[in-house]
């Protein structure tokens, strides 16, 4: 029989906590995702360090975790035809 422990789940967004939850051994981490915003860029993601890259976090939390905001830019490119002179 496993035992049910009560586990932090802390949130990081340009150095500050912007949410904090306390959940049970093997619930989602992302139940109640935060979804901070920063000007200028189009979407964020979450990480497990500072300057981490994107994880896959599809699997039931077992311990206490912070995760760190990150963000990116989606850019268009628009390719113009030359025409013949």
């Amino acid at each position: 029989m496993s035992k049910d422990y009560i586990l932090d789940i802390v949130y990081i967004a340009d150095g500050e906590i912007v949410a904090e939850y306390q959940l049970r051994t093997g619930n989602w981490a992302f139940e109640e995702e935060p979804a901070p915003a920063k000007p200028g860029y189009n979407g964020y993601y979450w990480a497990t360090g500072p300057d981490g890259e994107l994880n896959n976090f599809d699997i039931p939390v077992t311990t206490d975790m912070v995760f760190f905001a990150g963000y990116y830019l989606e850019h268009s490119v628009t390719f113009l035809k030359d025409e013949p002179e």
